[in-house]
């Protein structure tokens, strides 16, 4: 499953973002999850935001080889599903290629239809096609029921408290997105399923 997660410069939240999936075990969602990152006007090359790196950092995560990447068509096509830190972004992602609208949502958009979708729906289809497969529900379900943006803020320009903040949102959407893909994926998951470095969440019913 490869996952693209798109900011404005490519240092501070999609940078995070790419940090906590590439620490995160991939045993427990019963997938294995690629990342990638990119800024719509990411500085290429620059190192990530050393508020955010520090706030990572506490979180035991390491932003030491993170380099800033220009968005570019090549990053849409290669993902499965596009994750966006606001609406603003998903809309930059989809005038770089118009198709890619099936699969590009805000990171906290796709968290919320993730979590709404009926459990086990993946476990029967192909691995290498469950990216796909994942894209496509939850492209249904917004359909259905379309969830308010909630952008996730800009960090850049705050202080270290600010950067540590918007790291515990990025985090916070990413673990619900991913209980959400393990609930998918594994008929056998657990009540709760643990992610390292942050607190087990209930799995909803």
């Amino acid at each position: 499953m490869r996952l693209l997660f798109v900011c404005t410069g490519n240092i501070c939240r999609s940078a995070a973002a790419h940090v906590f999936t590439e620490a995160w075990p991939t045993g427990h969602l019963g997938v294995e999850i690629e990342a990638r990152s990119a800024g719509t006007h990411a500085p290429t090359g620059r190192p990530a935001h050393p508020f955010t790196a520090a706030a990572l950092e506490l979180r035991g995560l390491d932003a030491g080889s993170h380099v800033a990447r220009r968005l570019s068509p090549a990053d849409v096509d290669w993902a499965d599903v596009v994750l966006t830190m606001t609406a603003q972004h998903r809309e930059a992602v989809l005038t770089l290629d118009p198709r890619a609208l099936r699969k590009t949502f805000t990171l906290r958009e796709a968290a919320e239809l993730c979590r709404g979708l009926p459990p086990h729906r993946l476990a029967a289809v192909p691995p290498s096609e469950r990216g796909s497969a994942l894209a496509g529900r939850l492209a249904a379900a917004r359909g259905a029921h379309r969830v308010p943006d909630q952008d996730i803020d800009d960090p850049i320009d705050g202080p270290a408290q600010v950067h540590q903040r918007v790291v515990d949102d990025v985090a916070a959407a990413l673990r619900t997105l991913l209980v959400g893909i393990a609930r998918q994926v594994r008929p056998e998951a657990h009540e709760t399923v643990r992610i390292d470095r942050l607190p087990p969440v209930p799995v909803p019913g």
